[in-house]
């Protein structure tokens, strides 16, 4: 795997491209 999808996982607005919420791979999406 490359990239930063190892280290973290974002949530992103498709249509602003504004950044909602971050959180590491082994943690629950936040709701």
């Amino acid at each position: 795997m490359h990239g930063c999808g190892r280290f973290f996982n974002c949530i992103r607005d498709t249509v602003t491209d504004r950044i909602a919420a971050t959180y590491k791979p082994d943690q629950a999406p936040p709701s």
